[in-house]
């Protein structure tokens, strides 16, 4: 028998991270048929020409970081000794990007085998021990991993300093998701020797050392520095 949309509802069951079952429901109420699917191919319209992560797990990602930006920008954040972090002028409301998980997750095959490939891009790496961690439980594990780095390091915010990287302020995770100048985010996860790697990549590529991590300033006071944006959570927001 044929069920036609109009006469059934549908229910994802979620059983892991790459399993789903589609429970489809009839008109009387009653459970009917019931299809194992890839949750991958089921959850994936923002990158469908990847089958690397859900976009549950990139909106894990996508958002942890622009949260964090966002209370970057807020006065929300400490670095060591307690010390404010000062707010930004132009920091940007990162977007996900397709190309830039692509070479997260050739980056992340390649640690596999004690390598890296970040491209043309800025990287962060995370391992997680043991290959049976959840991909969204992993997203959220890093980038707070790498976040964290800030309540023991520090930024140089003095006028005169204006916020430039060093690698000696062993902070160099948090700067990366919190150089105002990238726009994308791409993520991926990948399981190999009992162990889960996660990278990101970051878009255009700007750290470096001696430059600045993020122009510091009344918060989206130079937002007009993006043609497009306008200010929504602290963040310049196309």
């Amino acid at each position: 028998m044929r069920l036609e949309p109009s006469h059934c509802a549908t229910v994802l069951l979620t059983i892991s991270s790459h399993s789903c079952i589609i429970m489809m429901k009839g008109t009387n109420g009653i459970y009917i048929a019931a299809v194992n699917i890839s949750c991958t191919s089921y959850d994936n319209t923002i990158c469908p020409e990847n089958q690397i992560i859900t976009d549950t797990v990139r909106r894990a990602f996508l958002d942890g970081h622009n949260q964090r930006r966002s209370q970057l920008m807020n006065g929300q954040v400490r670095m060591v000794n307690n010390v404010a972090a000062r707010p930004g002028s132009k920091m940007r409301r990162l977007t996900y990007g397709c190309a830039e998980e692509r070479s997260a997750h050739s980056s992340a095959q390649a640690r596999c085998n004690g390598g890296s490939s970040p491209g043309n891009n800025d990287e962060n790496s995370h391992v997680i021990s043991g290959n049976n961690v959840g991909q969204e439980n992993a997203a959220r594990t890093a980038s707070s991993t790498w976040w964290s780095e800030i309540s023991r390091g520090r930024m140089l915010q003095k006028d005169e300093e204006r916020n430039k990287y060093s690698s000696s302020l062993g902070i160099p995770n948090f700067a990366n998701m919190a150089w105002d100048t990238h726009e994308k985010l791409g993520c991926a996860i990948v399981t190999c020797n009992s162990n889960t790697n996660v990278v990101c990549h970051y878009s255009p590529k700007s750290s470096g050392e001696g430059l600045q991590i993020y122009k510091m300033g009344p918060i989206c006071k130079r937002c007009h520095d993006y043609p497009g944006t306008y200010c929504s959570e602290g963040l310049c927001t196309l």
